[in-house]
């Protein structure tokens, strides 16, 4: 499937590469595979989009949905233009995965991300078309601990999950969204915390005043008491 370039400028959430390999057994191509796990609670939607114009296309289909603790992939064709005779002399490239968790109404919950996704082809290594690179994406949403679970049937792992992060090649992406939400949380706790000294540093100051006071009456006491009769 063509991969459309609807010319829309984006703010990048995140950045990673991936390295393609031409194919040894047809001609002018180049693949790579993105393996992408779903870590959260939540299903995941996501969309590549091209930022510029580019030879690149993505089968089955440039979108889909992938399950709670699930596994989908998406292979990346990229083809060389006729009038480039060597993989050395194409330009590097970039595509842009949008991402969006599901299960909520609210926008902030539904955690929307930009991944902008920076294509090369490798100068050495070469690959066939039935065994191609694998790229590994991880998706994981920090809000699956503050929302309630709601159990899906048809979630399921296709694919082992323990020790991806351990990957070189495996990027973890997490939302801008969940950064404000823990944002708001620290500034709630700063604002008890300085309610708090207010309160402890007005008591001092009372306390102060009553020594004050009495130091006061004492020393009037001793000069009454010290006068003739």
């Amino acid at each position: 499937m063509r991969i459309k370039d609807d010319r829309q400028p984006l703010l990048y959430d995140r950045v990673i590469s991936t390295k393609f390999l031409p194919v040894t057994d047809i001609p002018n191509t180049a693949r790579v595979k993105l393996v992408l796990y779903n870590v959260s609670e939540r299903p995941i939607k996501y969309k590549l989009k091209c930022e510029m114009k580019t030879l690149i296309t993505a089968e089955p289909q440039a979108s889909g949905i992938i399950p709670a603790h699930g596994v989908g992939s998406c292979l990346l064709i990229w083809r060389r233009a006729p009038e480039i005779s060597n993989w050395k002399d194409l330009k590097t490239t970039s595509l842009v995965m949008i991402t969006e968790f599901e299960g909520s109404d609210d926008p902030i919950i539904n955690e929307h991300t930009v991944t902008k996704i920076k294509c090369r082809i490798s100068s050495s290594a070469m690959c066939s078309s039935t065994k191609p690179p694998e790229e590994y994406v991880t998706f994981k949403s920090s809000l699956d601990s503050v929302l309630p679970r709601t159990p899906n049937p048809e979630s399921k792992v296709t694919a082992p999950v323990t020790g991806l992060q351990c990957s070189p090649s495996t990027s973890e992406i997490k939302s801008k969204n969940v950064m404000a939400v823990n944002k708001r949380d620290l500034s709630t706790n700063a604002s008890e915390h300085s309610a708090g000294f207010y309160i402890e540093a007005k008591g001092a100051i009372i306390i102060a005043l009553i020594i004050v006071i009495i130091i006061l009456c004492i020393q009037e006491l001793l000069r009454i008491k010290s006068e003739p009769e």
